[in-house]
């Protein structure tokens, strides 16, 4: 159980298990764009969506600009590696269901690489 409660807390118990999750890139089909969300993060440099977040969530009416759709994928996009890592086993054996649609990580909806076994993240072999 973790007892970090802010994200350089979490930066250091997510970067020493996993120091590669900042390499991770995600299609974004639909804006036919990839993003890395965790690039850069490291303990005292928080991903640039998490500040604008905080910075929306401390003082609104100045930073309301930051609240925007690029801020909100990106974080979304955060949130779906950290997925990805939690259901690891799941997506490795094919056991992950619905299949996303927003985002994709490349190799993830392969049937051979699902069925074979073969689909890894970094730090996961």
């Amino acid at each position: 159980m973790s007892k970090a409660d802010n994200i350089d807390e979490y930066s250091d118990e997510i970067l020493a298990a996993y120091p590669k999750i900042i390499s991770v890139e995600i299609n974004v089909p639909r804006y036919e764009y990839s993003i890395k969300p965790w690039n850069g993060w490291s303990k005292g440099n928080s991903p640039t969506w998490w500040k604008a977040y905080n910075k929306v969530k401390h003082d609104r009416n100045t930073h309301y600009k930051e609240g925007n759709q690029d801020n909100v994928i990106s974080s979304l996009a955060g949130l779906f590696v950290l997925l990805l890592y939690y259901y690891y086993a799941e997506i490795r054996t094919g056991n992950f269901y619905p299949t996303p649609e927003l985002f994709e990580y490349d190799g993830m909806y392969s049937p051979t690489l699902i069925m074979e076994g073969t689909f890894c993240l970094p730090d996961t072999i």
